[in-house]
């Protein structure tokens, strides 16, 4: 089973269907549906590991009901510590007692940036045909992919000179980007210096037309998005879009666009440094390095959400890995470009 743990690549490459190394490596008591949750015991974060004798395979499942990718951070970042013998280290979690987000989206002081690009009711409906047979019929497939140092560093070498040569100032698809919001809420909400668990994510969203996207160069497409984070990822934005979820009648994040929208989601874990987590206390010989994971995958279950994709982060090599669902044939069309990326 070992012998199918993905390996770094020399060039950007599609390395497994992480869905199905998942099923390898799972416990006979993991969940894998949410009556496990509902009419078992389990508890909400369930630990798997099994050990070889060159390699460590923890498995983690747990619902986003408990924590975000940050949220996480917080606790592997306490684990690692506990087995390091520094507890005194460990930051204090934040009060469990209260709810420090009840307030939050009710006292907005400006209209969110994309308020007018909200979709009406009939572009929803519009919206939910045009994608019903991805969304519920067709087959979804899970792949990672690992993208060398030596191929983004050249990616964002070249975007920073077209920036520059096009003149855009420096630092219809619509990308939706999830990231945690709370370096935004640290000055009144979350304190800085407590370990804030549950989930605290939001939303920042860019649209450009598909011909945008093939027409002009990466620095235009990567400023676009750029722009998108400086004024939507502000303290009082946030809240704005706080309070577009609160006006939903289901609590539902909001859709922007038109109902001929074409959406893909991202979620960067990068700034989680999972990649960092230093489980040397653990290692069965006493080692004075770090013990760092070499790879990390994400799973949904039991839906897989198309064109949903997760940033994994980067390892102690450089290497990004990176991991989604699409439709299923779709992944084939990414591994030729980065077959012909990677030439």
């Amino acid at each position: 089973m070992a012998s199918r743990l993905p390996e770094p690549t020399a060039r950007p490459a599609l390395v497994c269907d992480a869905a199905e190394l998942a099923d390898v490596f799972r416990g006979p008591e993991s969940p894998r549906n949410m009556d496990d949750y509902l009419y078992t015991d389990r508890p909400q974060l369930n630990v798997h590991v099994v050990s070889f004798s060159d390699n460590t395979v923890i498995s983690m499942y747990w619902p986003h009901s408990l924590f975000d990718a940050m949220g996480m951070k917080v606790m592997l970042n306490a684990w690692s510590l506990i087995l390091q013998g520094k507890e005194d280290e460990i930051r204090p979690p934040h009060a469990f007692d209260s709810d420090v987000l009840s307030e939050f989206g009710k006292h907005a002081t400006e209209p969110h940036k994309l308020g007018d690009r909200l979709m009406t009711v009939p572009n929803l409906v519009l919206y939910g045909l045009r994608n019903v047979v991805d969304l519920t019929l067709r087959g979804k497939e899970n792949r990672m992919a690992c993208i060398p140092a030596t191929f983004w560093e050249k990616l964002r070498a070249t975007a920073l000179a077209e920036l520059e040569a096009e003149g855009y100032e420096k630092p219809w698809v619509v990308v939706q980007n999830a990231f945690s919001m709370r370096s935004q809420l640290g000055e009144d909400l979350i304190s800085p210096g407590s370990g804030y668990l549950s989930n605290c994510t939001g939303y920042v969203y860019f649209m450009l037309q598909a011909k945008d996207i093939l027409q002009n160069s990466l620095g235009y497409v990567a400023w676009q998005f750029r722009r998108a984070i400086y004024e939507q990822a502000t303290r009082e934005q946030v809240e704005a879009y706080a309070a577009l979820v609160r006006q939903s009648s289901v609590s539902a994040p909001p859709f922007f666009g038109d109902g001929s929208s074409h959406m893909v989601t991202f979620s960067n874990w990068t700034k989680a440094l999972h990649f960092g987590v230093d489980l040397s206390g653990a290692a069965v010989k006493p080692r004075d390095t770090p013990c760092v994971p070499s790879y990390i995958q994400c799973v949904e279950m039991p839906y897989n959400f198309t064109e949903g994709f997760q940033i994994l982060g980067k390892d102690a090599r450089g290497n990004y890995w990176l991991g989604g669902n699409r439709v299923k044939g779709l992944w084939g069309k990414i591994e030729v470009q980065l077959a012909e990326a990677g030439v």
